[in-house]
């Protein structure tokens, strides 16, 4: 879905109707399985995603060992946003929620066994804390350094689900 975010909004610049100014308020990828580099500041593919939306916010899970097959389809060259975050020459309004050290302490044993390959990507959609971050970023009402289900990190543009 992140790509087709992405592209959408390229796309939405290229067309007459939609070459007009336009805002999207808060966009969110979730376990976006799209090359990391590709969201870097000065890269042309998100130029237009950046242009037009007040604040994004990556949700990356170190874990997702669906977007280490996808990662693993491109011999390792092209890390997913999902899975390590977005660059950290990603502007400003830009930031990353990591949310590994939640999902391990979460949703321990996942990845021991084949058939929770599908969980460590998925389990967003139906993890409270989760939700309630998400509902609280897409409200826009406070600022995200103050979120309160965020921990700061020391990784610049970076904040730890707690």
């Amino acid at each position: 879905m992140a790509f087709v975010i992405r592209e959408a909004f390229d796309h939405a610049d290229d067309g007459q109707a939609t070459a007009t100014s336009w805002t999207a308020g808060q966009l969110v990828l979730i376990a976006g399985d799209v090359s990391a580099v590709s969201f870097s500041a000065p890269d042309p593919e998100t130029e237009s995603t950046y242009r037009h939306c007040y604040r994004l916010t990556n949700y990356f899970n170190g874990y997702d060992e669906v977007l280490q097959i996808s990662n693993v389809k491109r011999v390792g060259l092209a890390p997913r946003v999902g899975r390590v975050g977005l660059p950290l020459d990603a502007p400003e309004k830009a930031t990353n929620v990591n949310c590994s050290s939640y999902f391990r302490a979460t949703y321990p044993g996942i990845g021991d066994a084949q058939a929770d390959l599908g969980r460590s990507h998925s389990w967003y959609f139906s993890d409270a804390t989760f939700q309630r971050d998400l509902a609280i970023t897409l409200k826009g009402t406070i600022d995200r350094s103050v979120i309160p289900t965020r921990d700061p990190s020391s990784v610049p543009g970076t904040q730890i689900l707690k």
